[in-house]
C-alpha cells in the first residue's frame, strides 16, 4: 500500500500531511492530516482490506452524567439540513452494503461510525453522516421522541390520567436500570482526585430528567465543531481520494475555526496538579446499603503507554480474581465483604487513577459514635496497606507473572469484532482515540509491538514490587473517600418525581402536555416528504457482485477424525475447534448438558485442582471455551455421518508460540477431567442478567414448537434450562440435609463422567484456522491421535421431539403467554413463526422481507410510535424459525397486536410503495452477509460443512436474492399470515414484562401471567 504523499505536503483538498509512519503490525501505513482552514484532523490507516471504515470523533466532556452527550447522539441521527427527513440513517441502511452504521456515547467523548465494502456506499454514508454531526436539525420533536417527553395514561387504562414518560434514550436506560450506586460515587471521586480541594458531599443520582432540549443544542454548538473533530479512517481507498470528498462535502463551505481549535486545547480537560499529601473525603449515599471505603491513586497519563501498561499490570496483579494473591488475602477478613476496582479516570478523561472500593460490614453498637464509627472504616484501609505492604515484601510468583503478560499479549493481537458485531477496525479507532484525542499523535496509543517488547524486557518480580510502592505505597496523590449510608436521603424515584409534578401542575401546563403529546404523535405518522427520501444516496443492484467470496477449504485426516482446515493469515494466533457429537447420547440427558459444559471448563484432573488447571490455560490458551451446537442439515448436500446433528465444540484459541502446550492441556481436560469436587456445585450456574437475556427466552420458549431443532434451543438455552439451574441452585441453597444434598451430588457425578465417556468415545471433527498449519496438524497427532471418525447418531435421539419439559406453553394466538420478570424494567415481545426450509424458494424472500421488517414502516411504528428500543427479526431457515421480537419494550401488548394484525393485512404492495424500496431491501439482505474477522471467518465454514452447505449453495443463495420479486414476497407474507389462522399447529407469542406491564395486560385480556423462574420448594 505505497502512498506518494509526503509529510508537510498540503493537497489539492486543504489538508496538510502532519506525518506518515510504518505500522507493519497493521500491515497499514498511518498518514495523519489536518484541514488547514477548520483544523479538523484525520488519520488513516492504509492497507489492502476491502472493507473500509471511518468514524467522526467529538471530545465530549461530562460533568456528572452523560445523559445530554447521549440524547444528541440519538437527535443528531433524526434528520439534518440536507436530509430534512425523520430517519435518514433508517432510508441510509435500507439500499446499502453497509457492514455497521452506527454510534456511541462515552464519557469523554462521542463516535458515530460507519463501514462497507462498496466504495460508493461507503462515500454515501460518510456525506450523511458528515451533514448529520454538522448540520443537524435538533427539533423538540425529535428531543421529545429520542430524549423524553411526558403524556397522560388514557382513558381506559388503568392509571388513566397518571403523568408518564416515553422516549427512546429513556427506555434504553430503563429507568435506572443500569444504575450502580458505587459507580456513581465513583464518578464523585474521579471528580475529587483530580480536583485541588476535594469536598464531601452528598450522593447525588443522575436523571434523565435534569436535561432539557436546550442544553442539547447549547452543547452541540460548544463540542460539534470540525475543530473538535477526529476522522479515523480505515481500508484501502487513497486517502487523496477521502480527503477531496470530505473537503468538498464538508470542510470548503465550514467557518475558519483555528482561533477555536486552540481555545478549545484549554477548555476541555483540565491538566491534574499533583498533590503534595494525601486527602479524604466522605459521599453520603441513601438507605441501608453497605458502607464501604475507597482508596484512589492518581497514577498519571494514560496517554503514555508506559503508563497505560504499568497501570494494566497492576490491575491484574490485585483485582484480578484468578491473578491476585492480595484480592484472596484481603477478602479473608471478617471486616471486608468484596473488594473491586471501580472503572479509573480513563473512563473520563486522559488520566489514570487506580481504584480499590471495599465494602465492609460494621457491627454497630448502641455505644457506637462518630469517632468510633470512623475507626472502622481506618481499620480497613490499614487491612488494605498492610497487604499492599506484604505484597511489597513478597512479590508475587514468576508463573503468575507470566500468566498475566500472555494475557495481555493475547488480548491485543486475537483479531475479534468489536462489541456490537463491529469490524476489527473499529477496535482500532478506539486504541488510537485514547491518545488521539487528548492532542497526542493518533498511533502512540495504536502501537502494541515494539513497547510491549520493551515492557516485557523490564518485568521480573523486582519490577512489581517497584510498582507497588511508586504508584500506591509512595504516592502522596492518593484519596481516601468514606462511603457512608444515610437513612435521611430519600431517593426520589421516576414515579415519585412525576406524581409530585402533577400535583403541582395548573389545567393550563396540563394541557400543552396534551398538545405537544399530540403533536409529536402526528409529527410520527406524517409521512416524511418524498423529494427529501429521495436525497437520501444509495447504490443500485447493477453495482452488486453477484458472486460470492470464497473461504479457502482444504481436508486432512487424524486417524480416520477428519481435519478441515481454513488457511487465513491471523496474526500469529491459531484457532482450533474439536466438535464431538453429543447425539449419541440418551435423550434425557441432554437437559443437563449445558451444565457439563461448564463442569468441564472448571474442572481439574487427577494431580492438578481446578485452580491449578485454570492458571495453566491462562498462561497457555488465550481463550478455552466449551459449547454447544445445533447444526441441522441442508438435506441437499446430506451427510448423515456428519450433517444435521448436534455437537459439543471445544475450542482453544492461542498464540501460534504455544500451540503445543496449549493441545497438551486441552487433551488433558477432554480426557480427564475430574468431576469428584461438585460439593460447589452450585457456583457453576451463572449470574443472568435477566434484563439482557429476557429476548432470548422469550423468543426460543415462544418458538420450541416449531422445529426439533428449536425445542433442543429451548432445552439448552431456554426458560426451561434457566428452571433446571435454577432448582438445582436452590437445593444446594436450602435447608436441605445433608444426606440429600450428597445424594445428588453422587448422582451428578456419576452422570457427568458418563457424558464424558460417551463423549470422547463418539469420534470428532476438527477445524484448524490459522497461518501455522503444519505445526497444528503435528501437534494434534502428538496429543489427539486418538481420536477416530464420528460414530453414528442415537436412534432414539434421531427422531425424538417429546422434550418433557417443566415449563409448557399454555396459551396459543391470539392469546400471549405473559410471564412477570421483577428484574425488568419494561417489556419484551417475542412472535414466532415457522420459517420456510433452507434451500426452498422461499428461504431467501424471507430474508429480504426481514430486511424490510427492520428498516420500513413496520420499525418505525414500533420504534418511534411505540417507544420500542430493539426492534428485530430472527430468521434461520435451518432451524426453522421466524421471529419478531420487541426489547425495551413499554408496550409489549401493543407490539404483538400491531405485529399480527400487520401479517394479517400486508401485502408486497402495501411495502413496496415503489420499486426502490424492494431494491434498497435486496442490498441490504445481501450486506447481511459481512466481511468476519479470521477467526470468524474459518468457524462459519466449519459449520457450514456440518450443515452441508457449500460454496455453491451459498452463490445460489445470494442470486436468488438478487431476483426476488413483489410477487414471491406477496407468497411470503401470505405463508406467515396463514399461520395466525392455523388451529392445528397454532403459534405461540410470549410476552415477559415487569409487575405493571404484566397486570395490564392481565386487565385486558383476562391472561393470568407466570413467574417462571419462580423456585418451587
Amino acid at each position: 500500500m505505497d502512498t506518494a504523499l509526503k509529510k508537510n505536503q498540503i493537497l489539492e483538498s486543504d489538508f496538510k500531511i502532519l506525518d506518515i509512519v510504518d505500522l507493519p503490525e497493521f500491515q497499514s501505513k498511518g498518514i495523519w492530516a489536518i484541514h488547514q482552514k477548520t483544523g479538523a484532523e484525520i488519520f488513516h490507516l492504509l492497507n489492502d482490506d476491502i472493507e473500509n471504515f471511518f468514524s467522526f470523533t467529538f471530545k465530549t466532556p461530562s460533568e456528572f452524567t452523560f445523559d445530554t452527550a447521549h440524547i444528541l447522539e440519538h437527535m443528531v441521527l433524526c434528520g439534518s439540513k440536507a436530509y430534512p427527513i425523520k430517519d435518514p440513517f433508517n432510508c441510509l441502511e435500507k439500499g446499502s452494503l453497509l457492514t455497521s452504521l452506527n454510534a456511541e456515547t462515552y464519557f469523554s467523548k462521542t463516535c458515530y461510525f460507519s463501514s462497507s465494502v462498496n466504495e460508493h456506499d461507503y462515500f454515501n454514508s460518510m456525506i450523511v453522516n458528515a451533514d448529520a454531526v454538522f448540520n443537524p436539525l435538533l427539533t423538540q420533536k425529535s428531543f421529545m421522541q429520542e430524549g423524553y417527553h411526558y403524556y397522560f395514561a388514557p382513558k381506559g387504562s388503568k392509571k388513566f390520567g397518571e403523568l408518564k414518560l416515553n422516549g427512546v434514550v429513556f427506555n434504553e436506560m430503563n429507568l435506572n436500570a443500569y444504575k450502580n450506586t458505587y459507580l456513581e460515587c465513583n464518578f464523585c471521586i474521579l471528580e475529587s482526585i483530580l480536583s485541588e480541594e476535594p469536598d464531601s458531599y452528598k450522593y447525588k443520582s443522575s436523571c434523565i430528567l435534569d436535561t432539557n432540549w436546550n442544553d442539547v443544542n447549547e452543547y452541540h454548538l460548544k463540542w460539534y465543531t470540525p475543530s473538535n473533530c477526529r476522522i479515523f479512517l480505515y481500508g484501502n481507498i487513497p486517502t487523496e481520494k477521502q480527503l477531496l470528498v470530505l473537503n468538498e462535502n464538508v470542510f470548503s463551505s465550514a467557518e475558519n475555526e483555528q482561533e477555536a481549535l486552540y481555545d478549545k486545547k484549554k477548555d476541555d480537560f483540565k491538566k491534574v496538579k499533583k498533590w503534595k499529601e494525601p486527602k479524604s473525603n466522605k459521599i453520603s449515599i441513601p438507605g441501608n446499603k453497605n458502607p464501604a471505603i475507597a482508596v484512589s491513586w492518581y497514577c498519571g497519563d494514560l496517554t503514555n503507554i508506559k503508563y497505560y501498561f504499568d497501570y494494566k499490570l497492576l490491575k491484574e496483579i490485585l483485582t484480578e480474581k484468578e491473578n491476585s494473591d492480595f484480592f484472596k488475602e484481603i477478602n479473608s477478613y471478617a471486616i471486608i465483604i468484596n473488594i473491586f476496582s471501580l472503572p479509573g479516570g480513563e473512563y473520563r478523561s486522559r488520566e489514570l487513577i487506580f481504584n480499590l472500593t471495599a465494602e465492609i460490614d460494621i457491627d454497630y453498637k448502641e455505644s457506637d459514635t462518630e469517632e468510633s464509627i470512623e475507626e472502622y472504616y481506618l481499620a480497613a484501609l490499614d487491612i488494605i496497606y498492610k497487604e499492599l505492604k506484604r505484597l511489597c515484601r513478597t512479590g508475587i510468583s514468576r508463573e503468575t507473572l507470566k500468566r498475566i503478560i500472555y494475557k495481555m499479549e493475547f488480548e491485543n493481537k486475537i483479531i475479534r469484532k468489536g462489541d456490537g458485531g463491529y469490524p476489527f477496525s473499529y477496535n482500532l479507532m478506539g486504541r488510537s482515540l485514547e491518545a488521539w484525542q487528548f492532542n497526542k499523535k493518533p498511533w502512540e496509543s495504536l502501537v502494541f509491538d515494539k513497547p510491549f517488547a520493551d515492557f516485557k524486557k523490564r518485568i521480573n518480580k523486582r519490577y512489581v514490587k517497584n510498582l507497588i510502592r511508586k504508584y500506591l505505597l509512595n504516592n502522596s496523590h492518593y484519596l481516601f473517600t468514606i462511603i457512608e449510608p444515610d437513612t435521611d436521603i430519600k431517593e426520589i424515584s421516576i414515579t415519585e418525581r412525576l406524581e409530585k409534578m402533577r400535583k403541582n401542575m395548573t389545567l393550563k401546563e396540563k394541557e400543552i402536555i396534551q398538545e405537544k403529546a399530540q403533536e409529536l404523535k402526528e409529527y410520527q405518522n406524517k409521512e416524511d416528504d418524498p423529494r427529501h427520501t429521495a436525497k437520501i444516496p444509495h447504490i443500485s443492484l447493477n453495482e452488486i457482485d453477484p458472486n460470492i467470496s470464497f473461504i479457502k477449504r482444504e481436508y486432512a485426516d487424524i486417524n480416520g477424525a477428519p481435519v478441515i482446515i481454513n488457511p487465513i493469515l491471523n496474526n500469529c494466533i491459531s484457532n482450533i475447534h474439536i466438535a464431538f457429537p453429543v447425539d449419541t447420547l440418551d435423550p434425557e440427558t441432554y437437559l443437563g448438558l449445558p451444565l457439563f459444559t461448564r463442569a468441564i471448563r472448571k474442572s481439574g484432573v487427577p494431580g492438578l485442582s481446578p485452580e491449578e488447571i485454570d492458571h495453566l490455560l491462562k498462561r497457555n490458551i488465550g481463550c478455552f471455551e466449551v459449547d454447544l451446537e445445533i447444526l441441522p442439515s441442508l438435506q441437499i448436500n446430506f451427510n448423515p455421518d456428519i450433517q444435521g446433528r448436534e455437537w459439543i465444540v471445544f475450542s482453544i484459541i492461542t498464540l501460534d508460540e504455544n500451540i503445543g502446550p496449549a493441545l497438551h492441556l486441552a487433551n488433558m481436560i477432554i480426557k480427564e477431567a475430574d468431576f469428584s469436587g461438585l460439593e460447589n456445585m452450585h457456583k457453576l450456574i451463572p449470574d443472568l442478567d435477566i434484563e439482557m437475556e429476557c429476548s432470548n427466552y422469550a423468543n426460543s420458549f415462544s418458538g420450541y414448537h416449531n422445529s426439533r431443532s428449536i425445542g433442543i434451543t429451548e432445552i439448552w438455552g431456554g426458560m426451561n434450562q434457566y428452571i433446571f439451574q435454577k432448582n438445582i441452585e436452590h437445593k444446594f441453597l436450602s435447608e436441605e440435609n445433608e444426606k440429600e444434598i450428597n445424594a445428588f451430588i453422587s448422582e451428578m457425578r456419576d452422570i457427568f463422567y458418563n457424558y464424558r465417556e460417551v463423549i470422547i468415545n463418539s469420534g470428532a471433527i476438527i477445524n484448524i484456522t490459522g497461518n501455522n498449519i503444519n505445526k497444528t496438524i503435528k501437534e494434534l497427532k502428538n496429543h489427539f491421535g486418538w481420536l477416530s471418525a464420528p460414530k453414528p447418531c442415537n436412534p432414539e435421539i434421531k427422531n425424538w421431539n417429546n422434550y418433557n419439559l417443566a415449563l409448557e406453553t399454555k396459551y396459543s394466538y391470539p392469546l400471549p403467554d405473559v410471564f412477570l420478570c421483577d428484574d425488568l424494567r419494561s417489556g419484551t415481545c417475542a412472535v414466532p413463526f415457522r420459517a420456510s426450509p433452507a434451500g426452498s424458494i422461499l428461504h431467501p424472500v424471507e430474508r429480504v422481507l426481514s430486511n424490510l421488517l427492520e428498516t420500513g414502516s413496520f420499525y418505525e411504528n414500533l420504534r418511534l410510535k411505540g417507544g420500542v428500543y430493539i426492534v428485530q427479526t430472527r430468521l434461520n431457515n435451518l432451524l426453522g424459525g421466524f421471529s419478531i421480537i420487541t426489547d425495551r419494550d413499554p408496550d409489549p401488548l401493543r407490539s404483538l397486536e400491531f405485529i399480527t394484525g400487520f401479517f394479517k393485512n400486508a401485502s408486497a404492495e402495501s411495502i413496496i410503495k415503489d420499486k426502490s424500496v424492494l431494491e434498497k431491501a435486496i442490498i441490504g439482505t445481501i450486506a447481511e452477509y459481512t466481511p468476519c474477522t479470521p477467526s470468524s471467518m474459518g468457524y462459519t465454514d466449519f459449520c457450514d460443512y456440518l450443515t452441508g452447505i457449500e460454496n455453491k449453495d451459498r452463490l445460489k443463495r445470494r442470486r436468488e436474492i438478487l431476483t426476488v420479486t413483489p410477487k414471491l414476497l406477496d407468497e411470503a407474507i401470505k405463508r406467515f399470515s396463514s399461520q395466525l389462522e392455523d388451529s392445528v399447529n397454532p403459534i405461540h407469542p410470549v410476552i415477559i414484562a415487569e409487575k405493571n406491564i404484566a397486570k395490564q395486560i392481565r386487565k385486558k385480556t383476562g391472561i393470568r401471567y407466570r413467574e417462571f423462574w419462580k423456585i418451587e420448594k
